[in-house]
């Protein structure tokens, strides 16, 4: 998605993610949250072209409950302005702590036997292919194998290794990359979807690449 810069800082913003890019760093949330940060300017302060205490805290606390997130995107865009010999504020760390997450809940052996149990049970649906065959395998990998929501969703075809039960996960958190083994049932769920459907899945559903 291209996003537009209309405010004063419109030129510094696009350089900050042109040079997040170049050192392979994801730009995605900065896009979003700096193009967020953009509109705040343009309606809030129309001709404020320095990076001032009072607009960064203004900003972050105009957020419902997302303060936290925005101050990181402030913070960010403070540190490259100062590093590109621009007088900036740069927000501490202090302000607006991320909340401190709750207690992860630990399922029993009884919770997760049905929460697989109807994971295998699932319906396929015609708006997305192969729905009834991804989700087992998607949850299985996620709790096998420790792997985030988003790692699972992104795996494509060629990132499972048969020959050595192995998966590929690329540009993971830190934008490294690592291998995992992976358990033999795991795979022959996973082997079902290429049986089934051995040309491959449209990329711009919820499952693609499984």
């Amino acid at each position: 998605m291209k996003y537009e810069f209309q405010s004063h800082f419109s030129k510094r913003i696009k350089d900050m993610i042109e040079f997040r890019g170049a050192l392979g760093r994801s730009i995605v949330g900065y896009q979003w949250n700096m193009a967020n940060f953009d509109r705040f300017c343009v309606y809030h302060y129309p001709d404020e072209t320095f990076l001032t205490r009072e607009l960064v805290l203004a900003w972050c606390s105009d957020a419902d409950g997302s303060g936290a997130s925005r101050a990181m995107y402030a913070r960010g865009f403070g540190k490259y302005l100062v590093s590109s010999g621009e007088d900036a504020f740069v927000l501490p760390p202090s302000f607006f702590p991320h909340k401190k997450p709750d207690l992860p809940y630990i399922l029993s052996n009884e919770e997760l036997r049905h929460f697989f149990d109807a994971s295998d049970r699932f319906p396929g649906h015609f708006n997305s292919p192969l729905l009834e065959y991804t989700v087992p395998v998607i949850f299985r990998l996620i709790y096998a194998c420790g792997l985030r929501p988003q790692e699972a969703r992104l795996l494509k075809r060629e990132d499972f290794n048969y020959t050595n039960n192995t998966i590929y996960i690329a540009e993971a958190k830190h934008c490294k990359d690592r291998r995992l083994a992976v358990n033999s049932f795991t795979f022959s769920l996973r082997r079902k979807v290429d049986i089934t459907h051995p040309v491959g899945l449209p990329q711009n559903s919820t499952n693609a690449g499984i």
